[in-house]
């Protein structure tokens, strides 16, 4: 299983609730292939589930998630989790 913390207001997440079925690969920063696509299946992780990413997300990025999480309350911005089982 793989999880992904987007804001909720992207695309990826209204193309995930209107198609389960999704494509992942490898990526470097700017987003070029490094490796081969698998494919898999995504659904949006109600927000009372949540808890477990953020901390998980926490203890890889420390003070930068830290950093993201002020940036975000300041902004406004809302996230929500994607799980994709591959």
């Amino acid at each position: 299983m793989l999880y992904m913390r987007t804001p909720a207001a992207s695309a990826k997440v209204k193309r995930i609730r209107n198609n389960r079925h999704v494509r992942l690969v490898p990526s470097d920063v700017r987003g070029n292939p490094k490796g081969e696509w698998i494919n898999g299946e995504a659904r949006l992780i109600p927000a009372e589930e949540t808890e477990r990413v953020n901390q998980l997300v926490k203890r890889k990025y420390g003070l930068f998630k830290w950093l993201i999480d002020i940036r975000s309350r300041f902004k406004g911005t809302q996230y929500v989790v994607i799980a994709v089982h591959v």
